[in-house]
């Protein structure tokens, strides 16, 4: 987890949450795009990644890969934590970005777990009703109490559902201390103990179930580690080797829902008509992009200003307008039809949670309620 923040905006303004990478894919579903291209064990992964990266969103996605982790990872490949802290804070020294190839290509070969997942989604969708066995301030014996009645759902409700008040925050601690074991643990604790209460929630759960790997016996991920690679072919096309209408073309190979799977994620497209959201992409594209610090920058060195009343991109004059688009119009409404199916996909296919299960439920030790699964709505993963 780091405190430290993206060079983006955090007042509210006009259509801000359309926020277009640098190929101009909607942000929100680029993280999605991530996520299920790990599962699937897909190279687009780096793809996605680095589609973040190179917009901007350095630390965000950062945040984000430690929860995939702890979601997906964290319960069969518990030494992977410390190489996370590791890479990530050699990142934070060098800002080198083959640091997210690598971090990227070493999740890929990894086996995941969705029990944790799926548990959160199933404790923020429904009322849980917590069985205790002993008094609520003997953390450990609870925790104990439910992980040998293998009930899940009242250790998941007690963990994840407190409140970020300063007494539930002193209970997250105690909670933790009780599950941590060593030296090695405290010290991850430390670096997280400053940081967002809900994420250090999610840690504790998923500390809980590492237990579980050791008591079921479940196969675990070995710890071998793939060197770096060369992934310069993510980094952002030289603008001056293709004309601006050619560099979609030339970098746009994977569909935003390639696997089928956006549907189930609360999109920003679903906030407004098809017609009106092609409308704001295709012709308004430089504003909704200038939510992006790529494109922010690249306004600002042709010495343009993003106008907020008025929703467009203004230049000091016509020849900086001029230059701005000769370098960076991409022209997304005349490209071929494949590319902008891959940027745009109008149509995303429908797809469920119980399909989500049959393909990325395995090795999972849970058995988890199917009315529970049936009910689950759209989910917000961030």
């Amino acid at each position: 987890m780091n405190n430290n923040k993206d060079d983006v905006w955090t007042i509210k303004l006009p259509y801000d949450d359309i926020v277009l990478t640098r190929y101009l894919y909607l942000k929100d579903e680029v993280k999605n795009a991530l996520l299920i291209a790990l599962l699937k064990k897909s190279k687009s992964a780096l793809f996605w990644a680095y589609e973040l990266y190179y917009s901007g969103f350095q630390y965000e996605l950062i945040d984000y890969l430690w929860n995939i982790y702890y979601d997906f990872y964290a319960i069969l490949n518990v030494t992977f934590e410390a190489y996370l802290l590791k890479k990530f804070k050699e990142w934070k020294t060098t800002k080198n970005p083959i640091v997210i190839g690598n971090i990227i290509d070493n999740l890929l070969v990894r086996p995941f777990n969705s029990d944790i997942f799926l548990l959160k989604q199933i404790v923020n969708t429904f009322d849980i009703e917590i069985h205790h066995k002993f008094n609520h301030t003997e953390l450990k014996e609870n925790i104990d109490y439910w992980l040998e009645k293998e009930d899940y759902y009242s250790l998941a409700c007690e963990i994840l559902s407190k409140s970020n008040l300063l007494e539930d925050r002193l209970y997250c601690v105690k909670l933790f201390m009780n599950i941590v074991d060593g030296d090695k643990n405290l010290k991850i604790f430390k670096n997280i103990i400053k940081y967002d209460f809900v994420k250090i929630r999610h840690i504790i759960l998923a500390k809980c179930f590492i237990k579980l790997v050791y008591k079921k016996g479940l196969q675990k991920g070995k710890s071998i580690y793939i060197k770096e690679n060369d992934y310069s072919q993510y980094d952002t096309i030289d603008e001056h080797l293709f004309r601006p209408y050619n560099i979609l073309k030339n970098v746009c190979k994977y569909n935003i829902d390639e696997f089928g799977y956006q549907s189930l994620f609360n999109l920003v497209r679903d906030k407004y008509e098809k017609k009106y959201l092609s409308e704001k992409i295709i012709n308004n594209w430089a504003y909704q992009a200038s939510f992006s610090p790529i494109w922010f920058k690249r306004i600002k060195d042709y010495n343009g200003w993003v106008n907020f009343d008025t929703m467009d991109i203004q230049f000091i004059d016509e020849d900086y307008l001029e230059k701005f688009y000769n370098n960076y119009d991409y022209e997304l409404d005349e490209q071929p039809l494949s590319v902008k199916n891959n940027i745009l996909n109008i149509n995303l296919k429908t797809n469920n949670w119980t399909q989500f299960i049959c393909d990325f439920g395995i090795n999972k030790f849970i058995l988890i309620n199917d009315n529970d699964i049936n009910e689950l709505k759209k989910i917000t993963y961030n």
